[in-house]
């Protein structure tokens, strides 16, 4: 599945993959838990894309983004096995 929503962008995969890990408010709670108080998921896909009339949800910085993703690919918050499988991706996946 990871490839297909990689790959492909096939968000029914993607929000397959969400859900699995408990929807956008548990991305939320993670990416809190790494230190961004900026991100939020509130939605899944296709509903994500529609603007919301505050022009809140689902929204993120570049600054904050950067925090996670360095979190995840150089600090702790990985555990070595997903550090391995994300080193993998970035490594057969990315094009």
């Amino acid at each position: 599945m990871s490839a297909a929503t990689i790959t492909t962008s096939d968000n029914t995969a993607g929000n397959l993959i969400l859900d699995s890990y408990g929807g956008p408010a548990a991305l939320t709670a993670y990416v809190r838990q790494l230190g961004d108080e900026v991100t939020r998921l509130d939605r899944n896909e296709p509903a994500l894309n529609r603007p919301s009339s505050d022009g809140l949800l689902d929204t993120t910085r570049p600054r904050a983004m950067a925090l996670v993703l360095q979190k995840l690919w150089a600090g702790d918050a990985l555990s070595p096995v997903s550090r391995q499988q994300l080193a993998w991706v970035a490594q057969h996946m990315a094009a």
